[in-house]
């Protein structure tokens, strides 16, 4: 399973985000604080991106979850599953039931799937 999520690097309060940047050999941090009041739009366009196949649905169960308990049920962010089959009734219930947010799904060739 790979996923891959479009944040920055989150506080336990998950109200402000750290970037890092380089400058002169130094690594440095500086602080954005981020307001997200419901009924407002979302500042950041973003989406979660996760690569799985039908068969994977048990051990994303616990990703899911840990992206929503700690992140996602406040900002729901939207979910795109791909996968190099269709996907299964059973993978689809079981990732539309773990979150409030928008959950699609989509097929890649499988020569896009592969290695070169």
């Amino acid at each position: 399973v790979t996923a891959f999520g479009l944040f920055g690097l989150l506080h336990v309060n998950y109200d402000s985000a750290t970037d890092f940047i380089s400058g002169n050999g130094h690594i440095k941090t500086f602080q954005r604080h981020v307001s997200y009041r419901p009924g407002e739009p979302k500042p950041v366009k973003a989406c979660f991106v996760i690569l799985a196949r039908n068969q994977d649905w048990r051990s994303l169960r616990e990703s899911i979850k840990h992206m929503e308990d700690r992140f996602n049920h406040r900002f729901n962010y939207p979910y795109v599953f791909l996968n190099d089959q269709p996907f299964s009734d059973e993978f689809k219930n079981m990732t539309q039931s773990m979150t409030l947010a928008d959950v699609h799904y989509g097929q890649i060739a499988p020569e896009h799937w592969s290695y070169p």
